[in-house]
């Protein structure tokens, strides 16, 4: 058959087998490889890319907004044009989360271009969902915990924050497919959301009654899954097998996965149950990095609403930040976040940035993050700019790719 649909960029050549002038060019990028095809007789090859490590930042939903919003305003309007440049350039990715997608679902107004905002800034590099997260890394503590692995529970693992490793070079072509919005699904979210911040103000009155030292609630929170082990146990007499997924919640899914998880480690286990209460009590469990920043962004919380200088109030999304610190800072070279929860990042018995590497910025810092972004762009060795120029066409394949 005469004729390949294929979708070219980048100049076209002769094809090296037909001979057809103007028919062979760039056809996709699959991150490690660059593929060419003849749109004439179908001929393929492909050239290796070289490895590439981009600096991973995470920027939240209050931030989106303003750009979409704002970006008229002078920071807003900087902070796009960089962040969409330096994207296009794969020097930086911005990941969208579950997060990103629930909240930008609230405002009916601002619905796709919250939408076309965190894809045009992420491509198609997403962060596994915040319970998936916590799974992972709590099934590899307890690895550790049984003495299955060498790796540490403090150790973060890149495939344990995204399905697809963001450091690779981005595709120039990205499909999307977008069903209609379920107003009913909404609404339940909004719901859900509001009954959230109801549970907070709820929890911010039992400090008040009832108050406690940041160490004393860092142990509340820990002793949460010991709790989530009893609730389990009552309900499946410690059998992974009589767990009902059809009455979960998301705290006895993690204990499940987790069960199990024991079961494939040493199938003649009878009791994972117990394995994980000895796991609970373990530093394997509290050097988890999503346990061991949960646990404090809690108790720095409870210190703020309990201070004397100013009870903190409970704000509507005060759930959400502390799902994103906890979930994503151990993935994120950089976060652009909300004020206070910048504050409590970087408070020194969390110390996200000296425990992770994460640097922090927040609405505070705008000049800093844009400093630190101008930075990343000046710092790009020359090598990169030479790839990039290869995969986009700019140069030609004789070239040679730096490795």
């Amino acid at each position: 058959m005469e004729g390949h649909m294929a979708l070219l960029f980048g100049p076209l050549e002769s094809c090296p087998r037909c001979g057809q002038p103007n028919s062979f060019g760039r056809c996709w990028i699959t991150g490690e490889e660059l593929l060419f095809k003849c749109k004439k007789c179908g001929h393929d090859e492909s050239n290796k890319l070289p490895p590439i490590e981009k600096k991973i930042l995470y920027i939240d939903q209050f931030a989106l907004s303003k750009m979409v919003k704002n970006k008229d305003e002078q920071f807003w309007g900087e902070l796009y044009d960089r962040l969409t440049r330096l994207t296009a350039s794969d020097i930086i990715t911005c990941p969208f989360s579950s997060i990103h997608v629930e909240e930008s679902k609230f405002d009916n107004r601002l619905r796709v271009a919250l939408r076309a905002m965190y894809r045009h800034i992420a491509g198609d590099d997403q962060f596994r969902r915040p319970e998936d997260i916590e799974k992972r890394q709590l099934a590899r503590s307890l690895r550790a915990y049984m003495g299955c692995t060498e790796s540490q529970p403090g150790e973060v693992a890149i495939d344990d924050g995204f399905e697809r490793s963001p450091h690779r070079w981005s595709d120039v072509f990205n499909v999307y497919v977008d069903f209609p919005y379920s107003e009913e699904l909404i609404s339940a979210l909004k719901q859900a959301k509001e009954s959230l911040h109801s549970s907070m103000q709820s929890l911010c009155d039992h400090w008040r009654a009832n108050p406690v030292t940041f160490d004393e609630q860092v142990e509340a929170e820990a002793a949460a899954f010991r709790s989530a082990l009893t609730l389990y146990r009552e309900q499946t007499g410690g059998n992974p097998d009589r767990y009902s997924w059809m009455t979960s919640a998301l705290v006895l899914d993690v204990v499940d996965w987790l069960a199990r998880t024991v079961e494939v480690i040493d199938p003649a286990e009878k009791a994972p149950v117990d394995i994980l209460e000895g796991f609970a009590d373990s530093s394997h469990f509290r050097e988890t990095p999503c346990i061991f920043l949960k646990c404090r962004i809690w108790a720095k919380i409870a210190e703020l609403v309990l201070s004397p200088k100013g009870s903190r109030k409970p704000r509507p999304g005060d759930t959400y930040d502390a799902r994103v610190l906890s979930s994503y800072a151990p993935y994120c070279d950089a976060m652009f976040l909300d004020g206070g929860f910048r504050e409590i990042a970087i408070d020194s018995r969390i110390a996200a940035q000296k425990r992770l590497g994460t640097k922090m910025f927040s609405e505070q810092a705008r000049d800093d993050f844009l400093t630190y972004l101008d930075d990343l762009e000046r710092q790009v060795p020359w090598a990169h700019w030479q790839s990039l120029a290869f995969i986009r066409g700019i140069e030609t394949r004789t070239n040679v790719i730096p490795t």
